[in-house]
């Protein structure tokens, strides 16, 4: 097989990732559970507290899942902007985290009932989004 056949059936996953893209990747995924957490607790909370897990069901984990999505985004967005300069997607991450924060930490009676989901539903769309292109530009900055 050629030089030039190797090279053209090696795939984007082949070449060497990018350490940054790791903060990337738990973003998405951390931001996909708290969108989750969201949705299914009210639904399940019953069902939660007699297996043991009615922790779940509690203000204290969205607010713990919240501060570590904080930490992740800045591990990857602070590096990220050094490499693309791309404020747009900094400032997507940093609204999307402001509303996970907002929906955590507001005081109980400030909000609507239906804001904590809508907010976190929200924030964690834009923290996705912010992740998402983040990598990429991490990525094409590389190459």
């Amino acid at each position: 097989m050629s030089t030039q056949a190797v090279a053209k059936t090696q795939t984007s996953d082949d070449r060497p990732q990018n350490p940054q893209s790791l903060w990337d990747r738990i973003g998405v995924a951390g931001s996909l559970l708290c969108v989750l957490h969201c949705v299914s607790t009210p639904l399940l909370i019953g069902y939660l507290s007699t297996v043991g897990l009615g922790f779940l069901g509690q203000e204290i984990f969205h607010q713990v899942l919240a501060v570590a999505l904080l930490a992740v985004a800045v591990f990857a967005f602070l590096p990220g902007y050094r490499m693309h300069r791309r404020t747009s997607i900094v400032v997507t991450g940093v609204l999307g985290i402001f509303l996970l924060l907002t929906a955590g930490f507001a005081p109980e009676g400030l909000l609507p009932a239906y804001a904590d989901v809508t907010l976190t539903i929200a924030g964690s769309v834009l923290l996705v989004t912010a992740h998402v292109f983040n990598r990429r530009c991490n990525d094409a900055c590389q190459r």
